[in-house]
């Protein structure tokens, strides 16, 4: 079982990340055992996806969609109100978020299934919506790291779960998941360390990081609703793989 605030204060530690009080009480109040992508109910979602090759490759390419939507944003808000330092580390991140969102549609070559162009064509618009966006440097970054963190988890719950099956052709897949978790840790420290300093220089900041981790929790039960409804549309095909 994955113990979340445990676990991040842990990295924090390994990775010599120095975090405030205020920091550490949010996360001790919020990043609970009840949380959407910590509950037993992703954990067994995970295993459902990783048991069906279809919902694996449906999930990759939206993981490959997700990741290209985060990047055109980190580097809408780093060109227009980061100053350099903080710039510098969030144009890096939009470079590696830019490879991870190639590295999950290669990765679907190991369900047997192809990724096309038109499974990224469709969803142009969708990617392109997000150079509309703005936002505040502080919440931006506040969200930003609530949905590393959470990202992170994920990454945790695929390994898991990929050694547990020990499928030959899936386990082809824990490299390239392996270097997107290193990435993703780097994005979880210098996110985190940067939401802390804040933190202590202005308590209004507290309520924002809250509502951040909440709007991260709700999105995913919205993400759990989704790949439930794949699983109803595709139950046919699905049920053949299983048998």
């Amino acid at each position: 079982m994955i113990k979340l605030a445990e676990d991040l204060f842990s990295l924090y530690e390994r990775n010599e990340i120095t975090i405030c009080e205020k920091y550490r009480g949010i996360v001790l109040d919020n990043l609970i055992a009840d949380l959407s992508y910590t509950s037993p109910i992703m954990e067994g979602i995970v295993r459902t996806v990783f048991n069906s090759k279809k919902m694996m490759a449906f999930n990759l390419i939206q993981n490959a969609i997700d990741e290209a939507k985060g990047a055109a944003r980190v580097r809408i808000i780093a060109e227009r109100y980061a100053d350099k330092e903080l710039r510098d580390k969030m144009l890096k991140h939009v470079n590696d978020e830019m490879n991870h969102s190639s590295m999950f549609a290669e990765l679907v070559q190991y369900t047997g299934y192809e990724v096309e162009t038109e499974d990224f064509s469709e969803h142009a618009e969708e990617i392109n919506s997000v150079f509309d966006f703005d936002d505040d440097l502080k919440q931006f970054i506040c969200r930003v790291h609530s949905i590393e963190v959470r990202s992170w988890t994920m990454l945790r719950h695929y390994l898991n779960v990929l050694n547990e099956l020990q499928d030959e052709k899936l386990l082809k897949m824990k490299p390239a998941i392996e270097k997107i978790m290193r990435d993703e840790i780097n994005h979880v420290c210098y996110t985190g360390q940067t939401v802390s300093n804040w933190l202590e220089e202005d308590e209004s900041l507290c309520q924002i990081f809250v509502e951040c981790i909440n709007h991260t929790n709700k999105e995913t039960w919205q993400d759990l609703t989704n790949m439930s409804q794949f699983m109803y549309d595709n139950i046919a095909e699905i049920m053949k793989e299983a048998a």
